[in-house]
């Protein structure tokens, strides 16, 4: 059977955007200094908020929680904002006006230097990128300040089994993005992989203009009541040991931070992959 995805125009892919960017993950991962005491609260919006909760998946939210939007509360320790707007009218004036101190993350602009004025740390997001693939800059950003330290060059070898080059038969994201384009979409999710599911609905509309829902894992009549065209995808291991349905399982556990960053890194080539199908520009799609 002929695989569109392993057509020559695909597989010569690997090094033009928005593949390329995919590519260079394990390098992209980046730090934001030595870990914080205590609880980190992270105000953030659009796709960085989702990125944003991956962490809070990896570090558990008794030690990282993050907020949508950026009003100054009662929030507990170290405080951390991240915009992708350096004239955000929003996340401005809390830096200036919260009497708060702690780090701001974001491409420059107006946000760096009152930032500076008020007394935060800044971290500069690197430039050329859209926002909606800044996945390994903000994760690996809250990662670092949460105390955790992964050998990121380790996930290589596991992205360029990922590639346009590798062929269906051993391309986990490629055969997955086939199944997406066959139905509805229904993610199920556990507490360790809240933020992973709202990551891969925010992906497949940005990428690939497909609307998908995420339902926990114990709102069991939500997923039984789904019809046998919708696919449910399941990024919890035990998902299906208590419920009575069909399920593609992501293949690593989503409690080890290696499996978990794996699964993230399947979606985002899915998401690709599955905009290929649609005949969707990969090079144009959601340009910011």
């Amino acid at each position: 059977m002929n695989e569109p995805l392993d057509e020559e125009y695909v597989i010569q892919l690997d090094d033009s955007p928005p593949f390329s960017w995919i590519k260079a993950i394990p390098e992209r991962f980046m730090s934001c200094g030595p870990p914080r005491k205590g609880n980190i609260t992270v105000f953030t919006d659009g796709p960085l908020y989702s990125i944003a909760k991956m962490a809070e998946d990896i570090l558990g939210d008794e030690r990282i929680t993050v907020v949508k939007g950026y009003k100054p509360g009662s929030s507990p320790g170290f405080k951390v904002i991240i915009s992708h707007d350096g004239e955000s009218r929003d996340a401005v004036p809390f830096i200036r006006n919260s009497g708060e101190k702690g780090m701001v993350v974001s491409v420059g602009g107006t946000i760096k230097r009152v930032a500076k004025e008020n007394g935060w740390e800044y971290q500069s997001l690197p430039r050329g990128y859209p926002m909606k693939f800044l996945m390994p800059e903000i994760a690996g950003c809250l990662l670092s300040l949460g105390g955790f330290s992964l050998d990121y060059s380790s996930l290589s070898t596991f992205v360029n089994s990922l590639l346009p080059s590798s062929l269906s038969t051993e391309n986990v994201s490629k055969r997955l993005a086939r199944q997406l384009g066959n139905g509805g979409i229904l993610f199920v999710y556990d507490r360790r992989s809240l933020g992973l599911s709202k990551r891969f609905v925010e992906l497949l509309k940005m990428n690939s203009k497909v609307e998908a829902v995420a339902v926990d894992k114990n709102d069991a009549s939500k997923i039984a009541g789904q019809g046998s065209n919708v696919n449910i995808i399941s990024f919890c291991k035990d998902v299906k040991s208590s419920s009575n349905f069909s399920a593609w399982d992501f293949p690593y556990p989503c409690d080890d931070p290696y499996g978990y960053l794996k699964n993230a890194i399947i979606a985002e080539f899915s998401s690709i992959y599955l905009s290929l199908l649609l005949g969707i520009d990969t090079e144009l799609v959601g340009i910011e």
